[in-house]
């Protein structure tokens, strides 16, 4: 008897969903449940366009927006400037760290700066949890409502099928708010399960690479059936990662390290490691300083921060010289949250 496919197990429900392009949402139990269409690129600019049109509506009915609101709390003393500017500063770090991110080939670093992203992240939303507490009606809250109604009116259906949709406009305005709200609060709920890393992870999946190697044009067409314009946003998004993680399997110049398929985070790991990996290989392998003389001369011995792991992600033999310059973590925070490549140099020297 063949032991069960527990990556298949854990991604199997977010790919169904996916690849149905709509997911099913149960408000009580034993009633008729509702079915949600995943948005695509064309809804989203359409919930873009919501959202701006109920702001303009908010501020034309002297709603206050959130930046007035948060003044008129901080000259009421129910907020205090320090805190407001405490948000602005971890907002500006998080963007700065993650920029930084981005620029970063050792493993051991990439991992301190996302935990580190990670921490700010949860200070940033408790402070902003309080901050709300006191801060609960502006034309952001009414906009918000536009795009609950959007959902209402054009993703939500009572049939599996989406033939039939939830409401129409009439009998929208004739529905309490407390029909609609818990309608609406599921359907973000349930949204969330496609945010974030989720996608790119169900992407890299064993069971769904193989897939992607069936698919031999590389064409999301042929993938789906259907033609590109009609694809849910996360339908693309599937394919693209899909796409981008088979053509670096494909690609690949080396031999692929055992484990790399044994979860998709080892594959995610393996592939972002190796864009990095390809120049740092040619620096170690060159001989720029050949016949300079003195320490600088021969080949590169050394990266630093570096640890043993790095090296060995990296598919390069240790170095030899032993480094206690700072991480860049530790010089990217001194920087305020980003470090340019002219300042590693300058560290370096």
């Amino acid at each position: 008897m063949s032991q069960p496919n527990t990556e298949r197990d854990d991604y199997g429900e977010l790919y169904g969903e996916i690849i149905a392009g709509k997911s099913e949402i149960l408000l009580v139990k034993g009633a008729d449940p509702l079915f949600l269409r995943h948005p695509s690129y064309i809804d989203q600019t359409n919930l873009r366009a919501a959202y701006f049109k109920g702001i303009k509506e908010a501020e034309s009915a002297g709603i206050p927006n959130e930046e007035q609101m948060v003044e008129r709390a901080v000259d009421n003393g129910w907020w205090s400037a320090s805190k407001e500017e405490d948000i602005r500063q971890k907002k500006l770090f998080i963007s700065r760290m993650r920029d930084t991110v981005q620029k970063v080939f050792l493993p051991s670093q990439k991992e301190q700066i996302l935990k580190s992203i990670q921490d700010e992240e949860k200070a940033l939303y408790e402070i902003i949890v309080e901050r709300n507490a006191l801060i609960q009606y502006t034309a952001e809250t009414y906009a918000a409502k536009k795009l609950d109604e959007y959902y209402l009116l054009h993703l939500l259906y009572k049939d599996a099928e989406l033939t039939t949709h939830y409401c129409d406009k009439v009998e929208l305005d004739d529905l309490d708010e407390s029909e609609t709200e818990p309608i609406a609060s599921m359907a973000s709920i349930t949204m969330v399960k496609f945010k974030g890393e989720k996608i790119k992870k169900l992407a890299a999946t064993s069971f769904f690479q193989g897939l992607m190697r069936i698919c031999q044009d590389d064409c999301a067409h042929e993938f789906y059936g259907k033609a590109v314009c009609t694809l849910s946003t996360y339908q693309c998004d599937l394919f693209t990662f899909g796409n981008y993680f088979k053509k670096m399997i494909k690609n690949s110049s080396e031999r692929i390290p055992d484990g790399v398929f044994d979860s998709p985070e080892s594959l995610i790991e393996w592939c972002e490691i190796g864009q990095s990996s390809q120049s740092v290989k040619r620096d170690w392998d060159s001989d720029p300083n050949a016949g300079k003389g003195g320490e600088r001369s021969g080949r590169m011995s050394s990266l630093v921060g570096a640890k043993p792991s790095d090296y060995e992600k990296l598919g390069l033999k240790s170095g030899n010289q032993k480094t206690t310059e700072k991480s860049l973590l530790q010089m990217a925070k001194e920087a305020g949250g980003s470090i340019s490549i002219y300042d590693v140099v300058k560290k370096t020297e």
